[in-house]
């Protein structure tokens, strides 16, 4: 995958959380997608995110784009619930794209 980010790290979830992740949600997360810390430069600034995809990175897929609410540490997504919430979004067939600011 081509992108213009400064830093890709794929999410590794510990074992508790990743116990955690399949009650919650479905372990076809672990098994289907990918959720990585991202940076990248906006306006001279470095700013980051979330980036989460279908393994299969064959298909062309929709992307959505999802700005938190909240200022700071208010509303702000840890990396479990990242983990989470937007591999179960890619797990239905879409890219996420999320800025940490």
């Amino acid at each position: 995958m081509q992108s213009n980010f400064i830093e890709r790290e794929k999410i590794i979830l510990n074992d508790l959380q990743n116990k955690m992740l399949i009650s919650g949600w479905s372990e076809k997360i672990l098994q289907n997608t990918i959720v990585e810390n991202i940076s990248y430069n906006s306006d001279g600034l470095k700013v980051k995110g979330y980036l989460a995809y279908p393994k299969d990175t064959s298909k062309k897929y929709p992307c959505l784009i999802w700005n938190r609410g909240g200022y700071g540490d208010n509303g702000a997504i840890d990396v479990f619930n990242a983990g989470g919430m937007f591999g179960n979004i890619a797990n239905e067939g879409y890219v996420v794209f999320a800025s940490h600011y």
